[in-house]
């Protein structure tokens, strides 16, 4: 419950904000074109645990890394939105074109 409250009130700031809606994705706060992360590091373990979701809230995947991710850091947070982005596509959320044997001539 407490999960989905969150995930409500972040797509609700993020569709309020009108500094955001006016002039796209600000360079400093990179935000995923599709899907979102979640990222959890215990205090008593080492390491982070990201899962990631598609725009439905439905779970596509849960990846364990070994070092702490400091998700204040641009770097970061680039990183995980293309982790994003490929785990979305291995998912098959994500359209792929053809094969070049099936397309027509």
């Amino acid at each position: 419950m407490n999960r989905f409250l969150f995930m409500l009130a972040a797509a609700w700031v993020t569709v309020s904000n009108p500094a955001v809606a006016q002039r796209g994705r600000p360079v400093r706060q990179p935000f995923p074109e599709q899907g979102f992360w979640v990222a959890h590091t215990s205090s008593g373990q080492q390491g982070t645990v990201v899962r990631y979701y598609a725009n439905s809230i439905t779970q596509v995947s849960e990846v364990h890394y070994s070092r702490t991710l400091n998700v204040s850091r641009l770097s970061a947070r680039r990183f995980l939105n293309r982790r994003l982005k490929a785990e979305l596509c291995r998912s098959s959320s994500c359209p792929r074109e053809p094969p070049l044997y099936q397309m027509d001539p």
